[in-house]
């Protein structure tokens, strides 16, 4: 009985991440076709909209993700990108950018 339930819970975790894996490529799909500032301004004004505790959540999530992109190869086309991921990830180092949840 017991290794039914943890099954279920792996097929419920692999089936969520395969929904959210599905949900972020739509969103990186966008994101590639409008390069303006447009999806990175409604998702700022819709993550106001958040508890204060999501709110605090996604730029912690944000930051993990821009520190651990600091190690991604990069080429002329990203370069930059990195770069500045890498000056994040020192600023953490240094100043200890951890987002407490509240």
């Amino acid at each position: 009985m017991e290794t039914e339930s943890v099954h279920d819970y792996e097929d419920f975790r692999e089936a969520t991440r395969l929904e959210m894996e599905g949900q972020c490529k739509r969103a990186l799909e966008f994101m590639r076709w409008d390069n303006a500032t447009t999806p990175a301004d409604v998702f700022e004004k819709l993550l106001r909209l958040e508890h204060r505790t999501h709110q605090a959540n996604i730029i912690r999530f944000m930051l993990h993700v821009l520190k651990n992109y600091a190690d991604a190869n990069s080429d002329l086309r990203n370069e930059r990108a990195v770069e500045i991921c890498k000056l994040i990830r020192g600023l953490d180092e240094k100043e200890n950018l951890h987002v407490p949840y509240i």
